[in-house]
C-alpha cells in the first residue's frame, strides 16, 4: 500500500515520474495491442479509443527518451575519464 505522501515522493524524482509514464505508455501499448487483436471496424468505440491510445503510445515514447539522455552505464564512460 502506498500512502499520498510517499506517492508525491516518489513523483518529486525524474526516475519516479518516468516510471509512471512506462506504467501509462505499455498501458496504451496493451490497448493498442488488444484492438488489432479484435479488428474493429471503423468508427466504433474501440477503433475509436485504438486511435487514441496510440498516440499517448507514441507521444510518451517520446518523452521518455528525452528523459533518458546522458543516463549511460558508469562503465560506458571508462574510455574517457582521463579527459575530465
Amino acid at each position: 500500500e502506498v500512502s499520498l505522501p510517499e506517492f508525491n515522493g516518489l513523483l518529486q524524482k525524474a526516475e519516479g515520474r518516468d516510471k509512471l509514464a512506462r506504467i501509462f505508455q505499455y498501458s496504451a501499448r496493451l490497448l493498442v495491442g488488444t484492438a488489432a487483436y479484435l479488428q474493429p471496424t471503423a468508427g466504433t468505440l474501440l477503433a475509436r479509443v485504438e486511435g487514441h491510445a496510440r498516440t499517448v503510445m507514441v507521444q510518451l515514447a517520446g518523452a521518455r527518451r528525452t528523459h533518458r539522455w546522458c543516463k549511460e552505464p558508469v562503465w560506458a564512460l571508462g574510455p574517457f575519464r582521463g579527459w575530465v
